[in-house]
């Protein structure tokens, strides 16, 4: 995979969809899990670090996990180019040092 030398950040890509043209989309929802460690909001999310008493008998964790599921779910439905004009887009990118030398 190649990589911008100074680059402050590298995302690894997965097909999602493909566009006429041959250009791809960055899906928001895949950013977010590719650049957030873990969404452990309490240690029960975690098996390795669960000490939890009461883990059994505790919905939380299930409320917690169904809450997270359906906040990325709906960070997938979005692109970069949904959340910004082309206009934004095109003076953003500009601004990356890396991309204009």
């Amino acid at each position: 995979m190649p990589l911008l030398e100074g680059a402050l950040a590298h995302l690894v890509c997965r097909h999602v969809r493909q566009l006429e043209g041959g250009d791809h989309e960055i899906v928001i929802g895949e950013v977010v899990r590719h650049t957030e460690p873990d969404f452990d909001l309490l240690e029960c999310l975690n098996p390795e670090t669960d000490q939890c008493v009461i883990t059994n008998v505790c919905r939380l964790k299930s409320v917690l996990t169904e809450a997270r599921d359906t906040f990325l779910d709906e960070l997938d439905r979005y692109t970069l180019a949904d959340l910004t004009t082309r206009s934004a887009q095109s003076a953003a990118f500009k601004s990356i040092p890396i991309l204009h030398g």
